[in-house]
């Protein structure tokens, strides 16, 4: 968890219905910290799969032909998965014995949500890396740190900022509020899932990383000035704080 490389989960969308369709962006690296030398990556996820739709393609991993990890489209993708308890195990190799250095996205989950939920009126999709090696091309391994998403599944009857919710969101506290690149973010919870949305509904990127239990220090690092939302869920519900960001 300490280490600076990072692979991350970008959906293409925040919210979504009954039979919803969206993606999943895999990204390696950002601009600040590059993946060097790399060959190939393995890691293993688990997803909600009982918010998906189950026909055999509810989820799917597509690589990204031409991209930076990619060798003249001969680059070898692995995907496997078991509908059954929710988990994926996602492989990518280069072929030529040459590493490569960069950035960016190298393929993305595609996935369908059920036509009903069952029993509520809003749910959230998770997908969650739990283990995951990237190797150079001597079969070095080098750590990188997990990412998770979620999107919320909204009903066409959701009543928004439910009583529960609006309680639980009072027990979030984020200092300072307005913010500039740093803030400190308190629960009674610990975090099970979150995200940054700007007010067009877009996924804003940003970086949790956990202190301890309770506390979490947020970094903004490059997003525009401007009202932003963070979407959160802890074992006690959903909540939704505004932020801030200062220029």
């Amino acid at each position: 968890g300490a280490a600076p490389l990072q692979i991350h989960l970008v959906p293409s969308l925040a919210q979504t219905g009954p039979a919803g369709m969206f993606s999943i962006d895999v990204r390696l690296g950002d601009a600040a910290n590059p993946i060097n030398n790399l060959y190939g990556i393995a890691f293993k996820l688990h997803y909600d799969n009982d918010l998906v739709e189950s026909s055999g393609s509810d989820f799917e991993y597509n690589d990204l032909p031409g991209n930076w990890v990619d060798f003249d489209g001969e680059s070898r993708k692995f995907f496997q998965k078991d509908e059954a308890i929710g988990r994926a195990e996602v492989g990518l190799t280069r072929t030529n014995q040459q590493p490569v250095s960069g950035q960016g996205s190298v393929g993305s989950f595609f996935v369908i949500i059920e036509d009903i939920i069952v029993g509520l009126t809003v749910d959230t999709f998770r997908v969650s890396i739990d283990s995951i090696v990237l190797y150079d091309n001597d079969l070095h391994a080098f750590a990188v740190k997990g990412d998770s998403a979620m999107v919320l599944v909204v009903s066409p009857d959701y009543v928004p900022t439910t009583t529960l919710e609006a309680g639980l969101s009072e027990t979030v506290r984020i200092t300072p509020n307005p913010m500039r690149g740093v803030a400190l973010i308190e629960t009674t919870e610990d975090l099970t899932a979150w995200q940054l949305v700007d007010m067009q509904g877009q996924i804003a990127p940003a970086d949790l990383t956990a202190l301890s239990r309770t506390r979490y220090r947020l970094r903004t690092d490059g997003l525009p000035a401007g009202i932003y939302l963070l979407h959160g869920q802890t074992r006690q519900g959903a909540f939704v704080k505004k932020i801030f960001v200062l220029p």
